[in-house]
């Protein structure tokens, strides 16, 4: 009875901490985009050239200086898996938002699987979305 009620315990721990969806991972950076949190993107960012440092100040600068003058609103859509360590994440973004004659556009989000989970390669993002990103 005891081990049945560990074993269960322990299923129950795994499936909590198994790890979040590339789409929720790419919702929670545009989210962080849109409200401007540095600290957020950076954690989000797949840094392969950078350090984290580098990384918080290029995305300091984006999101004090360049951010506050690209309103937008995005929809994830889906995702698709390439490969067990990359997915992409699809979704319908207006940029400026509220402003008339907006309109959506699909864009894609490339993310990539670490030690951390899934986190999108910012370099890969169309400077077309979202002008002033980190490079």
């Amino acid at each position: 009875m005891v081990v049945v009620v560990v074993f269960v315990a322990g299923l129950i721990v795994v499936s909590l901490t198994a790890g979040e969806s590339a789409s929720t991972v790419a919702g929670r950076f545009m989210a962080a985009l849109a409200v401007g949190d540095a600290e957020a993107l950076t954690d989000l960012s797949y840094l392969e050239d950078y350090s984290r440092e580098e990384m918080l100040e290029k995305w300091e600068y984006t999101t004090g200086v360049v951010g506050p003058y690209f309103p937008f609103s995005y929809e994830i859509k889906g995702e698709s898996h390439p490969s067990d360590d990359q997915a992409i994440v699809w979704m319908m973004y207006t940029p400026n938002r509220g402003m008339q004659g907006s309109f959506a556009e699909r864009y894609e989000l490339e993310l990539h699987m670490t030690e951390d989970g899934w986190r999108v390669d910012v370099f890969a993002m169309s400077r077309d979305m979202f002008p002033g990103l980190p490079r």
